[in-house]
């Protein structure tokens, strides 16, 4: 099973659990899901404490998040700077019967406070060359400037 998620994101005044995207269930142990907590986005797949790649997020500001798992790995990127990775082997653990909530949590609460744009899943995990050209894409169309991405 492999998957991408990904999402232009505005964060403001964020609160933990604070939630992009989620196709879980209320307890956030089964499928996916991009959230903030403490000072970090993270994407999870299967359970949100494990299987949980995470990187650091200032409010405030447009930012491109992705989060990527291909079978072995769950990965994620910010602006097209990659995370941290966990090492997962196994199927998304997921109930088909559970929505897709953007801007909540899996069974609707931990509301995002912010804007959320061109919200994207794909059913294989894209490459950081793949996430690096939506990255450049996405920011021009923002008139965002530009580091060493």
């Amino acid at each position: 099973t492999s998957i991408t998620v990904e999402a232009w994101v505005y964060g403001e005044s964020l609160e933990s659990w604070d939630s992009v995207i989620a196709k879980s269930n209320g307890n956030w142990n089964r499928g996916y899901g991009i959230y903030y907590n403490a000072g970090t986005i993270r994407f999870f797949v299967s359970h949100y404490t494990q299987n949980m790649a995470s990187i650091n997020f200032s409010a405030d500001k447009w930012h491109h998040v992705v989060g990527t798992y291909d079978g072995s790995n769950v990965k994620i990127y910010l602006d097209a700077t990659e995370g941290t990775s966990d090492n997962y082997t196994g199927n998304i653990n997921s109930n088909t019967g559970n929505s897709v909530y953007i801007a909540a949590g899996g069974g609707g609460g931990e509301r995002w406070n912010g804007k959320i744009d061109e919200v994207k899943i794909y059913s294989d995990a894209l490459s950081l060359s793949q996430i690096k050209k939506l990255f450049v894409d996405g920011a021009e169309k923002r008139g965002i400037a530009m580091s060493n991405n």
